[in-house]
């Protein structure tokens, strides 16, 4: 508008108003879609947490396109909606980690938050970060837990199911906080064991 070197005129204003309201639909547009269709990746995590994949050795070379597509070292952490004792407003949430750490995907699934905190291959979360997820927890009311962290993002159940189990050890006096599975797999281990033998064996 401004590149002809001139004042802005009534007619002017009327078109920015228009091409105002056309960008505000189309960004509510998209947040509906991703809201409703979630980004690309959302149905193959999905999938992978249903176990509706499986891959044997077979399958595994075929499927190597994956594996480039996801690589690095992950960190799955599992936030319960269910807990928490305030509403949490998820694509805040979402957001909030997205920004915090880069290349993190994230994902609604059974009624809570799934974050996928991707690093490269020799990188560790330090306790900075593990720092910052508690601060976050605790402000915003989360019960989040995390697993180990893993490579082959095709093993993404069975560290999701770790972060739900250290929240279930971990959350003794209920209190919003970030429960780490490394803490307590030996309670895990100790509750599978007792299942099928005598607490004294």
């Amino acid at each position: 508008v401004n590149g002809v070197n001139r004042d802005l005129t009534e007619m002017d204003q009327q078109v920015l108003y228009l091409l105002k309201n056309a960008i505000g639909q189309q960004m509510k547009k998209d947040e509906f879609i991703r809201n409703n269709r979630g980004f690309h990746y959302e149905n193959f995590l999905r999938d992978l947490l249903d176990k509706k994949i499986a891959i044997g050795k077979a399958q595994a070379q075929r499927m190597n396109y994956v594996t480039q597509s996801f690589s690095g070292n992950f960190y799955c952490i599992v936030i319960e909606a269910a807990r928490s004792s305030n509403t949490l407003h998820t694509m805040h949430i979402r957001y909030l980690f997205e920004a915090a750490f880069p290349d993190t995907m994230t994902l609604m699934y059974n009624g809570g938050i799934v974050i996928l905190l991707r690093l490269n291959e020799q990188q560790l979360l330090q306790q900075k970060d593990y720092d910052k997820i508690t601060e976050l927890c605790k402000e915003y009311g989360m019960f989040a837990g995390m697993g180990n962290n893993f490579h082959n993002i095709f093993d993404l159940a069975e560290y999701y199911q770790q972060g739900l189990r250290a929240i279930e050890l971990g959350c003794k006096d209920n209190s919003p906080s970030l429960y780490i599975y490394r803490n307590y797999y030996l309670a895990h281990i100790v509750n599978i064991f007792a299942q099928k033998e005598s607490v004294r064996t």
